[in-house]
């Protein structure tokens, strides 16, 4: 969670809210972490549910709330190359999804999954809510950031996320995130 005097933003995990947090960070000189501010438990606090955030009142009252969504299909292949590169977490794609004691680390260590369900970490909070690959260049506009055309250093795509999958592996991701899928308006079919 960061934010300005004119909004606050709800980091989802990996829907490209670090791409936003450093560009608002260098553009913006009324950039606030709260990240900054506690980070000795940066870890712990980083991407926890907007509830969280909210009934902890480390949020301005009234101040607009904005998220990032990211097509489900794209998100699951960044959430497994994360794990793969900075987790040691060494399976195929299929194989880490279809265990779910590799989704579900998170719950025991923070009380939270970072694999959730996007919607699971809005509930039914008030956010304006941005599909990331639609919705940037009226973003940029909106919060006063630049940020198109800049990329995350942690990026771990070496190809498009439409070549990880086969049949099976995309009957998977959509049982998962069949929720996001309907609420976001993302196709069902990944081609």
């Amino acid at each position: 969670m960061f934010y300005t005097k004119d909004w606050a933003f709800f980091h989802i995990p990996k829907t490209s809210g670090t791409n936003l947090r450093i560009c608002t960070e260098q553009q913006r000189p009324d950039f606030i972490s709260i990240l900054n501010m506690n980070m000795q438990y940066w870890h712990l606090l980083m991407h926890k549910p907007l509830r969280w955030w909210i009934e902890s009142r480390l949020i301005e009252p009234g101040i607009p709330i904005i998220t990032f969504v990211r097509n489900p299909y794209a998100r699951a292949v960044s959430f497994w190359k994360f794990a793969t590169k900075f987790k040691n977490v060494e399976m195929p794609f299929y194989d880490f999804f279809h265990d779910e004691s590799n989704l579900f680390y998170g719950v025991r260590r923070w009380g939270f999954d970072q694999s959730w369900p996007q919607n699971k970490f809005i509930e039914d909070f008030p956010v304006e809510i941005f599909r990331i690959e639609d919705d940037l260049t009226y973003l940029e506009k909106r919060l006063k950031v630049n940020f198109l055309g800049t990329k995350h250093l942690a990026s771990t795509y070496t190809k498009p996320y439409q070549d990880y999958y086969d049949t099976k592996t995309e009957k998977l991701i959509y049982k998962l995130y069949e929720s996001d899928f309907d609420l976001y308006k993302y196709s069902k079919k990944l081609k």
